[in-house]
C-alpha cells in the first residue's frame, strides 16, 4: 500500500504496473519511427520536384505582313530574346519558318503556314 498526502491509500500490484509500462515503452519507439518516416516522405517530395528539369513552353512562330514584307518572329517572347526577320518574299519567309522550327523546336501554326503558302503561290 502506498500512502501519499494528496491521495488516499491505494493498493497496486507490481505485475500490473510493469506490464502496462512495458507495453507503453514498446509502443513509443514505433510511434517515433512512424513520425520520422512521415517526416522523411514530406522532405523528399520537394527535393524530387526540384530535381526534375523545368520544361520551357514551346515557342510559337508568328508572321505579320506589313510594308511589303513578311515579318517572322516568336509570339510572347521579349524583344531582346526574340529572333526575327523581315523577308521580302513568302517563299523566303517559309524557309525561315522551317529554319526556326528546326533550330528552336518551335511550333508553326497551320494558319501561318497556309497564309505563307497562299502568298508563295501568288508570287509564282
Amino acid at each position: 500500500m502506498t500512502n501519499s498526502a494528496n491521495t488516499p491509500a491505494v493498493q497496486t500490484s507490481v505485475k500490473n504496473t510493469s506490464k502496462s509500462r512495458k507495453s507503453r515503452m514498446a509502443a513509443e519507439p514505433q510511434i517515433e519511427e512512424q513520425a520520422v518516416q512521415a517526416q522523411d516522405i514530406t522532405e523528399q517530395t520537394p527535393e524530387q520536384v526540384e530535381e526534375q528539369p523545368k520544361k520551357e513552353p514551346r515557342k510559337v512562330i508568328a508572321c505579320k505582313q506589313s510594308f511589303g514584307r513578311f515579318y517572322i518572329y516568336f509570339r510572347h517572347v521579349a524583344p531582346e530574346n526574340n529572333v526575327g526577320c523581315g523577308c521580302k518574299t513568302a517563299t523566303s519567309a517559309m524557309k525561315y519558318c522551317r529554319l526556326l522550327k528546326a533550330r528552336h523546336n518551335a511550333y508553326l501554326p497551320d494558319e501561318v503556314y497556309q497564309m505563307l503558302k497562299a502568298h508563295a503561290a501568288e508570287e509564282a
